[in-house]
């Protein structure tokens, strides 16, 4: 019995995780193109802007 629980939650907790990860790697993937479409076109305050909105949100969760 408290087997089964302690797998149950080692399984959420496995799970929680991987959605967590999953979520911060799009942030990433979808900054990281904002980031060249700027870079491309030269404009770097928009590369400032892009980058700093997605560390504002990705590093409080680390």
């Amino acid at each position: 019995m408290k087997d089964d629980f302690r797998s149950r939650i080692l399984r959420l907790t496995l799970q929680i995780t991987f959605v967590f990860n999953l979520i911060l790697t799009a942030l990433t993937i979808g900054e990281n193109m904002f980031v060249a479409q700027y870079y491309g076109r030269k404009d770097f305050d928009g590369v400032r802007t892009s980058a700093g909105l997605v560390l504002k949100y990705a590093l409080p969760a680390i």
